[in-house]
């Protein structure tokens, strides 16, 4: 027997059908193809309680039709080329291998179109890295082509803004429009950036530890952005931590 439930996703809620022999794990499977992210990553939870992909269906744990189900993620890195390792379930990434591309690319499984979505950078190693957002599903880490003489070599995107360990914040709209914001604020080994990318307001505010830094407007809504590390050289490291 189906049932309608519904989940609570940044702040919102989503309708998603259900059969009450369904398991957990199927149930995020479902969730996972509504807010586009990786099911290992999602966290869901009924009543307070966190409901695990071992447990029998959901009609035995309790959640009946209108119910609520929250729905977190718990934010991690992808690997994308084998010059990068990703560890430490899936928070801690750094460059292994100089050789396999010129440029090292890790993305989040993190998708956003709505809402906000908050994270931070714990840089342990930085010589020539930068991070911040890009459209999904136009990356290419594997590509050679130097866009606007940056240091972007693996980017097809035509929407990127980035925050560089030079100072560095830029705004890439398509290739024939880049907007410099100037260098606002070096960043090396030890500090903690903290981005805020908030759909609604148009916006992606960044910090760097406790100090303000800068924020980028007029982003335009509904596309798809997914954040990104990009690192040069064997070495350099950084974890994901949570957002103040």
């Amino acid at each position: 027997m189906a049932m309608m439930i519904h989940i609570r996703y940044q702040g919102e809620l989503r309708g998603v059908e259900v059969g009450v022999d369904d398991t957990v794990g199927h149930l995020k499977e479902k969730i996972g193809k509504i807010v586009e992210a990786d099911v290992k990553m999602l966290k869901v939870s009924f009543d307070g309680t966190e409901l695990r992909d071992d447990e029998a269906g959901v009609g035995e744990v309790g959640v009946a039709s209108e119910d609520v189900i929250d729905v977190d993620i718990v934010f991690g890195w992808v690997q994308v080329d084998n010059g990068v390792l990703v560890t430490n379930k899936g928070m801690t990434c750094a460059v292994v291998h100089e050789d396999v591309v010129d440029y090292h690319t890790v993305l989040a499984n993190v998708v956003n179109t709505s809402g906000c979505l908050s994270w931070g950078i714990k840089v342990h190693c930085a010589r020539h890295c930068c991070f911040g957002v890009a459209e999904h599903g136009t990356v290419d880490p594997m590509a050679s082509t130097l866009l606007w003489g940056s240091w972007f070599g693996w980017l097809t995107t035509e929407r990127i803004l980035s925050w560089c360990n030079n100072g560095s914040i830029d705004q890439l709209l398509t290739s024939a429009n880049h907007v410099e914001y100037g260098h606002r604020a070096t960043f090396s080994d030890g500090d903690t950036l903290f981005f805020r990318l908030d759909r609604d307001a148009g916006t992606l505010s960044m910090h760097r530890n406790e100090t303000y830094v800068h924020t980028v407007v007029d982003i335009a809504p509904h596309v798809p952005l997914v954040p990104f590390c990009w690192m040069d050289y064997k070495g350099e490291s950084v974890t994901l931590v949570n957002a103040p």
